[in-house]
């Protein structure tokens, strides 16, 4: 098991994130296939992470790759 993120770690992610979309210039607004991307990217790894510490909690989203969260 790892560690739990301090507030510092969870800010510079979202640091991280941010630049991330300015460098690859995407939309602020509306739909954008770049901010897709690269949000889907970032939920793929949540969920690999969830499922190294936790498996049971990351069973579901690996049992279902067409399971996405920001389609309906």
């Amino acid at each position: 098991m790892s560690i739990p993120a301090t507030k510092r770690d969870v800010y510079n992610l979202f640091q991280n994130l941010e630049k991330r979309l300015k460098v690859e210039y995407a939309k602020e607004s509306g739909i954008c296939p770049i901010r897709d991307r690269i949000y889907s990217e970032c939920f793929d790894e949540i969920v690999r992470q969830v499922t190294i510490n936790y498996k049971k909690r990351g069973k579901p989203y690996t049992q279902n790759p067409n399971l996405d969260p920001y389609k309906k």
